[in-house]
């Protein structure tokens, strides 16, 4: 990574940004590592004190205090440190100038600015060209906005721990920091937007992320389900809802994770385990089962499993074409082959840390690389005086603003289910021109009513992913079809698509040819495993990678087994990433004129989310223990049952200060007294014990009483939302997080907003999804102008279509 001013890469890309980051947590850290892993100067301003999350454990051994933990050691990396006290108007000064030649100012910690007197007013009227990206828990406005937070309390918030755990048991909480981390993936995508506004000739703006909006719009079935079925979505463990075929299974040496979801699938799944005597058995209908059908099913197939050692059995049920991943442990995964191959781990060697192991950017292209080493603090402090005096960039002095940030971009969308449609969303709320490419059958079956239904363009899921998009139903196994793709990607700016790595190349519209026909194209791949490696043509769905990347071994109740998170996280991770990757490329094509193809694993989006728990093993050599609700280093934390039918509510003490408010609160201030409950260590301890304290208080309040009353005290608590609260949940409702959208045959339903909020350019939201087939015309004769004798020729080779074929 270039440490110079702006100038040219020596690969001859485009010259790095300069980002400031003021942080104190994970959110701004991860969004700021990005930039570092894409290849950008990141400068990381520090208190005299050091950042906060360098406090957080664990340590190396031997290291000194301020040298960082786990976490900052991988967030940090190739970050430079300067120590800049902005109590002190020298200090104020030193920031603000350094501030005059950045291109982003991104901070966590917003408030700190402010009572500083250093406002983004204040900041752009020096540097019109600034983009000040700001990411909270809540937000900067509404009831929680001044809420305390903990990863914990975000879950539950975000309505992701209702939906975690088993039937029957109390809920739990999904890993530590993923809320974070999620947030500062949207705030880098969400500065790139607005970067690309202001490149066009706007001036800088201020870019807001919070993060329990990010976690309510990575939702897949639970909103849809509650708004177009009035189905509550639970807890169903380590089975995906009703389908048998998708569920984890012991083997000889571990846990496996399959997900048999289709018909076909479940069919093969028989064959391999010698049961083709179940094909079409109708208990286990894909799609339609129940849960004593479940349990029929488990005590047929798990011996199969039970008698074979787990990689034996993922590589069996891979052959069959089954989708099938291993649950692996944190520190299985810096063995993983296919991380190998794809140089996912590189080795950095810190002064007080030693050789460590750290990821690159969870995305391959131009102007990635290998960040270097955490600082240690004020490492950089000689570079101050150069990086205030170096060039500023040029760029927001005014001129036409765009309406929305990426108006013009025109995006073709191949993408399905969700990850793809994901990336794609956020660039049409962001203002791009997004063609939905789809097979004419891609929704689904004309029916046995003949299509009068439309079922195909009534799925809630379908309709949530893609508002704002146009349909243009294309089957390109037919050749005019495929030329027709063709000429479209002559005009366009981006190509997305997430097919196994070989479809593209096998219909003739691979990267190569793409960017013989468009050389500024950029293309983004999103296949599960990358387009290399030994399992890039590996079966995979966002189920089984979540296992595989390691999520499902952090999460669990104390003494059993893994547990998945009750989302398909990889699916919307991947498609978070993929969406600033490509605006990320879109930046440097304005500068170097070319396009490029950009590779997006999903594997390796989620797994970049648990490489601080990897660093974590690699200082101390222990594997997390799964611990319910608990927390290693917080205690009290855990979900607590109160007054109603699955009515619950997070609560942690993460300090002295909010265990003893909390002790008062529940109307036990002589639990605040006792001598073995002073620190955190001895709650642990007494954990159990505290437990119960705070059980007998909750169960007498509903979960939303139960959470106002300990916020006001600065306690972080939360309501376990379900499907139906977050719909009804007052903050969201009040900020105007859910956008009321009218489908001509859906009807009126409410989804989840963009969780980017930009001052300048903010999102919009001018259409439900489309009709299949809808803009077949409009496209083709707007965009190429074929005239109605072409049209018809399409359609009656099959090459359009607006139903789903016969």
């Amino acid at each position: 990574m270039s440490n110079t001013g702006p100038g040219p890469n020596p690969d001859g890309d485009a010259p790095p940004l300069l980002v400031v980051e003021l942080s104190a947590g994970p959110a701004a850290a991860y969004c700021g590592w990005m930039f570092a892993a894409s290849g950008h100067e990141v400068v990381l301003v520090e208190p005299p004190s050091g950042s906060a999350l360098r406090t957080v454990p664990p340590f190396a051994e031997g290291a000194a205090p301020g040298d960082g933990g786990a976490s900052f050691l991988t967030l940090a990396s190739g970050k430079r440190s300067v120590v800049i006290d902005l109590s002190a108007p020298a200090g104020r000064e030193d920031f603000a100038a350094l501030c005059d030649r950045a291109d982003v100012v991104l901070t966590d910690v917003a408030s700190s600015l402010a009572d500083a007197g250093l406002t983004f007013d204040a900041l752009h009227e020096r540097r019109p060209g600034l983009i000040l990206t700001s990411i909270t828990p809540f937000g900067e406005r509404g009831p929680y906005a001044g809420f305390a937070a903990t990863s914990a309390v975000l879950h539950a918030l975000g309505g992701y721990t209702y939906i975690t755990g088993e039937a029957g048991r109390e809920p739990l909480t999904g890993p530590e920091s993923f809320p974070e981390y999620i947030a500062g993936a949207n705030a880098f995508a969400g500065t790139m937007a607005a970067l690309l506004a202001r490149q066009e000739g706007g001036p800088g703006q201020e870019v807001e992320v919070n993060a329990m909006e990010c976690l309510v719009a990575g939702h897949q079935f639970t909103l849809p389900r509650y708004s177009y079925q009035g189905l509550t979505l639970g807890r169903t463990g380590n089975r995906y809802a009703s389908l048998v075929g998708v569920t984890f299974f012991p083997c000889a040496d571990g846990v496996i994770a399959i997900s048999a979801s289709s018909p076909a699938q479940l069919s093969q799944l028989f064959l391999l385990t010698g049961h083709e005597n179940l094909v079409g058995d109708g208990r286990f209908d894909a799609m339609n089962t129940t849960a004593e059908n479940s349990l029929a099913f488990d005590e047929i197939i798990s011996p199969w499993f039970a008698a074979r050692p787990r990689d034996e059995a993922v590589e069996l049920c891979q052959a069959y074409r089954v989708p099938a991943a291993p649950v692996l442990e944190v520190d299985e995964l810096l063995q993983h082959p296919q991380l190998a191959a794809r140089n996912f781990w590189g080795t950095v060697r810190h002064p007080a840390a030693g050789d460590l192991k750290l990821p690159r950017a969870p995305f391959v292209a131009k102007g990635t690389g290998r960040p270097g080493p955490a600082p240690l603090l004020g490492e950089h402090q000689s570079d101050l005086a150069a990086l205030r005096s170096r060039p500023g960039r040029a760029g927001g002095s005014g001129g036409r603003q765009r309406a929305r940030a990426i108006e013009g971009v025109r995006v073709l969308d191949l993408t399905r289910v969700w990850s793809g449609p994901v990336a794609t969303r956020i660039l049409a709320d962001l203002g791009a021109d997004v063609i939905k490419v789809e097979h004419p059958g891609s929704r689904g079956p004309l029916g046995p009513d003949g299509g009068a239904a439309q079922a195909w363009n009534r799925n809630g899921l379908f309709n949530e992913l893609n508002r704002n998009k146009r349909s243009l139903a294309l089957d390109l196994s037919v050749l005019e079809a495929r030329q027709a793709f063709l000429e479209l990607a002559r005009g366009a700016d981006l190509v997305f698509e997430n097919f196994s790595p070989r479809v593209m190349g096998n219909l003739g519209i691979g990267f190569d040819t793409l960017n013989a026909a468009n050389p500024a194209l950029v293309m983004v791949s999103m296949p599960g495993y990358g387009l290399t490696g030994p399992m890039r043509d590996r079966v995979a769905y966002g189920t089984t990678i979540d296992a595989e990347a390691g999520t499902a071994s952090v999460i669990g109740y104390a003494g059993g087994g893994p547990e998945r998170l009750g989302v398909a996280f990889p699916d919307y991770v991947a498609g978070v990433h993929a969406a600033g990757a490509a605006m990320a490329a879109l930046l440097r094509r304005h500068v170097t004129q070319t396009g490029e193809h950009v590779d997006i694993s999903q594997f390796e989006s989620i797994v970049a989310f648990m490489a601080p728990a990897v660093t974590a093993w690699q200082l101390t050599g222990e594997r997390p223990a799964r611990m319910g609700n608990a927390h290693p280093l917080v205690a009290p934390q855990g979900v607590y049952r109160c007054a109603g039918q699955e009515r619950w509510v997070a609560i942690s003490a993460p300090t002295d200060e909010s265990w003893r408010a909390l002790a008062g609160v529940i109307g036990r201030p002589g639990l605040a007294a006792d001598p073995r409950l002073a620190t955190a260590a001895g709650r642990q301890h007494h954990q159990r014990e505290l437990d119960e304290a705070i059980s007998r208080w909750t169960r007498e309040l509903a979960p939303h009483e139960a959470m106002l009353a300990l916020q006001s005290r600065g306690i972080p608590a939360g309501e376990v939302l379900d499907g139906p609260g977050l719909f009804a949940d007052h903050h969201l409702d009040e900020v105007g997080f859910f956008v009321d959208l009218e489908h001509p045959l859906a009807g009126r339903h409410r989804y989840p907003g963009l969780p980017i909020h930009l001052s300048a350019t903010p999102p919009t939201y001018w259409a439900d999804a489309p009709c299949l087939g809808e803009h077949n015309s409009e496209v083709l004769q707007e965009l190429l102008g074929y005239d109605i004798a072409r049209l018809e020729r399409l359609a009656s080779l099959g090459a359009i279509a607006a139903r789903p074929p016969a």
